[in-house]
């Protein structure tokens, strides 16, 4: 199955960074959502990210490189971050 799509379904600021909950689409219509851990490391000046559960659905390399692109992406970080700070008020929480 090939990774189509990746969605922003929720996000909250964390003591480490950002918890993002994300779902994936596949090319047979199929879906999955999951918990992803983001983390700044300033010394590197870059943004990494744990997926957690959600690995074990990245078995093409495409899909590899493809969810790589996305999650490290300046957008995808500006949406988790402006996700966050719509949602401060309303106590979002991303499950484990």
């Amino acid at each position: 199955m090939r990774i189509q799509l990746i969605s922003l379904i929720n996000s909250i600021k964390t003591s480490q960074g950002y918890c993002a909950e994300i779902g994936f689409e596949f090319s047979n219509g199929d879906s999955v959502n999951g918990s992803v851990d983001f983390t700044y490391f300033a010394d590197e000046s870059q943004w990494c990210y744990d997926l957690g559960h959600m690995k074990k659905f990245l078995t093409r390399h495409e899909d590899k490189v493809f969810v790589d692109e996305v999650l490290t992406g300046d957008h995808f970080i500006d949406d988790v971050r402006s996700y966050v700070e719509q949602e401060l008020t309303e106590g979002a929480k991303c499950p484990n």
